[in-house]
């Protein structure tokens, strides 16, 4: 096979992945979907009320993107039947709790990109 072939074979593949990679984007990075996903990272489950109050989200818009992330496979929800009112927590499946080795990485960038005006 000719080099510019195979260089024609690995552009083709970075176009996929990075077409891949902006439709995971999609749905991660709408507004919100992220934190959400952070906060379920750094804990096991919390309730509705709990992700409410820390991200200072009306009910609406915060039910409504639970149920986007509970569809797309990345969190599970989960009714507590036990007392009154009904209470409902929610956590990240096996397949999203995969991303905090991301969300470890991207704290260490971020404090790398904080301090960059600090070390001239």
């Amino acid at each position: 096979m000719e080099p510019e072939d195979e260089n024609k074979i690995e552009s083709k593949k970075i176009a996929t992945n990075v077409c891949k990679a902006l439709g995971i984007w999609d749905t991660i990075g709408k507004k919100w979907s992220l934190l959400i996903l952070r906060y379920l990272s750094a804990n096991d489950n919390m309730h509705f009320n709990e992700l409410k109050r820390l991200l200072v989200i009306s009910s609406n818009v915060l039910a409504k993107k639970l149920k986007q992330l509970e569809k797309e496979g990345l969190i599970t929800r989960r009714a507590i039947i036990e007392g009154s009112p009904l209470r409902v927590e929610y956590k990240l499946t096996p397949l999203a709790k995969e991303l905090d080795a991301i969300f470890i990485g991207l704290d260490e960038w971020i404090a790398k990109w904080e301090s960059r005006n600090k070390l001239d």
